[in-house]
Formats: structure tokens, C-alpha cells, sequence
């Protein structure tokens, strides 16, 4: 969860202009899980010893207080509660439509648009970013006011944690042992996606949800036990479900599929051609700071400029794409525009 978690996976490794600033936070990252784990003890155990046994763990934070009479401290805890979460729901809500909109669907837009007016392709894409962010909010609210009313927000947590894990199998494997295969992944992930769905989130909706999943393939598709295998707890369960269909879609086809081209963007040799490359994504006006320091827009690229370039696509679509698009198309490759993600 600490990498694969969206905000951690976007701030340590798609904005992440290098390995310093990673290796700078590890030391501070780490101290910061150890204080907060420290001192979720204390409270823990006060909780235990002088709340009644049938108190909500969850609520230990705001229990505790008051059942000692300390409102002031209560209303404190509240509040840094809820700033926190809200905080949570901007940053990880930001996170998913930034990389929804640069990583799935930035190259359809590269590939239906990607000779669009001034600017357009920016405006596009702040557009989408828009509407994916209203409905990754409306998703989460619809799942929040369905869920069971006795489901603890550690069981929550948990699912939403094998959830995460479904991203595990193919960034294992491609820091690994240099994995490339976009489409095995892509299955892999949506197979081990929809399992955990089938498995742990729609029973998490009510009680009565799994029983009736299971009645109705008769015991066959048991969310707990998936062909009359059960694995431990639901839990267990489904999370080794869920990635075992992960591995094995991604294993699978990995072994059979083979690279097929798309269409490639544009090579650039001059400062007037980058320009033209630039101006696709922010428009003619803010592209014009290409070149800048040469009048003769025939000149050949240099450093300044490419930089220049890379900064301005990477409003739009994130540093890494930016990044890879400017050095494939200076470069000369023909970059598919699906490995810009």
C-alpha cells in the first residue's frame, strides 16, 4: 500500500523528477509510520481498559475523551479527523483523474486529436480531468451509503488494501525483471480487478449479498469459496483469488502476445517543428517560449529548448509523458503513442 496506493504512486515514481528525492524521504517517510504506529498504542489500550467492551474500536479517538469528560480534546481529535480525511479525498481524488486522464486516456486523444487547434488537446484534457474527478466522487458516495451498517472501517480499509494490491503483480514484474507487455498487464489487472469485485466488494454492500451470489450459480461461485474452494478467511480468500487470476492473465499472455505498432508521433529535428509539437498540447501563445533565444526557427534543437518543451507538455500530461515524448520525437523514434502512458 505504501507504493501502490495512488497519491504515494504518483508523487514517489510519476512525478518524481529522479531517485534524489526519493532516497531524500525515505528517512522522514519512515520515521513518520513508526511515531504514528507508536502512538496508536496508547490508545488503543486506553480504549480497551476504560470503554465498555461493545465500543466501536474506530471511534476509540473520540471515546476515550469524552468518557473522561475531556469535550475540548474530543472536539480536537474531530476536527484533525476530519481535515485529515478531507485532505485524503482531495489529494487521492486528484491523483486518480490525473493519472486516469494522462495514462488511459491521453493517447486516444493523441490518436483522434492529435492534430487539434490551439491549445485544444490541453483544454480536452482539463475537461476530462474535470468530469473524472465528479465521478470518482459520486462512485465513492454511492459505495459509502451502500455499505453495511455494522462493517468496521478497518474491513473497509482492508478490501480497499487487496484492491491495491492488484496493481502489485505487474509493477513486481516490471521493476523486476523489465516487464513491457502493456496488454498482459492490462488483463491482469482487470481480471484480478473484477474478482475482487465479485469477491470482496460486493459483499461488503450487506450481509445478504454473498449468500445470494452463491445461491444463485448454486455454490459454484461462492464469493468465499470460487469453485468450492475456500481459502481461509473471506478476506484471504479473495485477495488470493483475485491475484492468482492476476498472475496468471498476466503470465498467460505475456507468453503469447506480440508487440503490435500503433501510430507513431511526429520526429522533430528543428526549434520551428518542436514549436509545432509544443503548440498541440498548450497552444500557439505559450509555445512561442520555443525558440526563444534564436530567431531562426530552422535551427536545429538544442538543450534549452527541449527542456522548455518538456516543461510546458508536462502541464498537461505529466512530467514522465512529456518526458518521453520530447526524447523519442528529438530522438527519431517512432514512439507509439500508447507507451507515452
Amino acid at each position: 500500500a505504501i507504493l501502490c496506493l495512488p497519491r504515494q504512486f504518483y508523487v514517489g515514481v510519476i512525478e518524481a523528477q529522479g531517485p534524489e528525492p526519493v532516497a531524500k524521504a525515505r528517512g522522514p517517510f519512515i520515521a513518520y509510520m513508526v511515531v504514528i504506529s507508536v502512538l496508536v498504542l496508547p490508545l488503543a489500550l486506553a480504549g480497551m481498559t476504560l470503554l465498555p467492551g461493545d465500543a466501536e474500536p474506530d471511534l476509540y479517538v473520540l471515546a476515550v475523551p469524552l468518557q473522561q469528560g475531556h469535550h475540548l480534546v474530543a472536539l480536537l481529535a474531530f476536527l484533525g479527523g476530519f481535515s485529515a480525511a478531507t485532505a485524503m479525498v482531495v489529494v487521492e481524488t486528484i491523483a486518480l483523474s490525473t493519472m486516469a486522464t494522462n495514462d488511459l486516456l491521453a493517447p486516444l486523444l493523441l490518436r483522434r486529436h492529435g492534430e487539434a487547434g490551439e491549445g485544444e488537446l490541453g483544454r480536452r484534457m482539463l475537461r476530462v480531468r474535470r468530469v473524472i474527478i465528479a465521478a470518482i466522487v459520486a462512485v465513492a458516495l454511492v459505495y459509502g451509503r451502500s455499505l453495511g451498517a455494522d462493517l468496521p472501517l478497518a474491513s473497509i480499509g482492508l478490501i480497499a488494501f487487496a484492491g491495491v494490491a492488484q496493481f502489485a503483480p505487474a509493477l513486481i514484474a516490471t521493476v523486476g525483471w523489465n516487464f513491457a507487455n502493456h496488454t498482459a498487464a492490462r488483463a491482469g489487472l482487470i481480471g484480478g480487478v473484477i474478482v475482487w469485485i465479485y469477491c470482496l466488494l460486493l459483499p461488503s454492500i450487506g450481509e445478504g449479498v454473498g449468500p445470494a451470489l452463491a445461491q444463485f450459480t448454486r455454490g459454484w461461485l461462492d464469493p468465499d469459496a470460487l469453485l468450492g474452494w475456500r481459502i481461509g478467511s473471506p478476506l484471504v480468500n479473495g485477495t488470493v483469488w483475485s491475484l492468482g487470476v492476476n498472475v496468471a492473465l498476466m503470465a498467460g499472455l505475456h507468453m503469447r502476445e506480440r508487440h503490435r505498432g500503433n501510430a507513431a508521433l511526429d520526429h522533430v529535428t528543428t526549434l520551428g517543428e518542436l514549436r509545432m509539437l509544443v503548440a498541440r498540447f498548450v497552444g500557439d501563445g505559450e509555445a512561442e517560449a520555443i525558440g526563444v533565444t534564436s530567431p531562426d526557427l530552422r535551427a536545429p534543437i538544442d538543450g534549452p529548448a527541449a527542456r522548455t518543451a518538456e516543461r510546458l507538455i508536462a502541464g498537461v500530461i505529466g512530467a514522465p509523458s512529456a518526458r518521453k515524448i520530447v526524447a523519442s520525437s528529438i530522438a527519431g523514434s517512432a514512439i507509439d503513442v500508447s507507451d507515452v502512458v
